[in-house]
């Protein structure tokens, strides 16, 4: 078992916290992107999903 970031939530949110900064919102302290634990039995999935964002 593994436990992955979720690098794709963190490019998402990363754009979507500098889109509010700039509209002139208050952002929070702290953003979670999330992560999830990654084993053999849903590895596959998770590659085919990572496989997918390069399309």
């Amino acid at each position: 078992m593994s436990v992955a970031q979720e690098a794709y939530n963190m490019g998402y949110l990363a754009v979507e916290a500098a889109v509010k900064q700039l509209n002139g919102e208050t952002l929070d302290s702290f953003i979670d992107s999330g992560c999830s634990v990654v084993t053999k039995d849903n590895a596959q999935a998770r590659m085919d999903q990572l496989a997918g964002y390069l399309k």
